[in-house]
């Protein structure tokens, strides 16, 4: 990765979590409603088993609502647990399963069961990603550890879905090789679907 790129990167996530701080009150309460209500209907999301998803933190959209919803639905919910420069889903039966991590970002126990993602179970689940900043050709700024596009790259078939404010839609996201795209970026206004003819963005 060049030092262009990387700087680039850098200032992209700055601008982000600036105007992320920035959105609060009401506009942004109805704009997380509008956004679950959207993920909720995705096909993807209604016919799947397993949901692989992360416990927000700072000024991340609330995942609370969505994580309960899962259990509640009867999905089998992973959530990330890192150590060092590993991640790892875990099995998460209940929401007081989550201690503080690594960041102060709320994971499993260590005593929750490990998803081997590389198995036929796990073929077609939904997978919730964080993100900063993406563009219409689903490209995806994370926060700059790769902990997703490591853990998430031998996985097969694994529909990918950014929740994200209308605002983190830009016209390019800089992006090397390595960093995965997503399948879909709902925010408060539009569904973006990946397109195979993209694909050269």
């Amino acid at each position: 990765m060049t030092h262009d790129l990387n700087a680039e990167k850098w200032e992209l996530r700055r601008q982000m979590k600036a105007l992320r701080q920035e959105f609060t009150g009401e506009t942004r309460r109805r704009a997380d409603e509008a956004i679950w209500r959207q993920i909720y209907a995705l096909p993807e999301f209604a016919r799947c088993r397993k949901v692989l998803a992360y416990a927000s933190f700072g000024t991340e959209i609330d995942t609370s609502a969505f994580l309960q919803t899962c259990l509640d639905l009867e999905k089998e919910l992973f959530l990330p647990k890192v150590t060092g420069k590993h991640m790892a889903f875990r099995r998460v039966k209940c929401l007081a399963d989550l201690v503080p991590g690594v960041f102060g970002i709320r994971e499993p126990d260590a005593s929750c069961e490990t998803a081997d993602l590389s198995g036929e179970d796990f073929a077609g689940c939904f997978c919730l990603m964080p993100g900063l900043a993406f563009d219409r050709a689903c490209h995806r700024l994370g926060y700059g550890g790769g902990y997703y596009d490591r853990t998430l790259s031998g996985c097969r078939d694994v529909f990918c879905c950014a929740a994200a404010y209308s605002f983190q839609i830009v016209q390019r996201v800089p992006v090397c090789e390595k960093d995965l795209r997503v399948s879909a970026i709902v925010t408060e206004d539009e569904c973006i679907l990946f397109r195979e003819k993209d694909i050269h963005r």
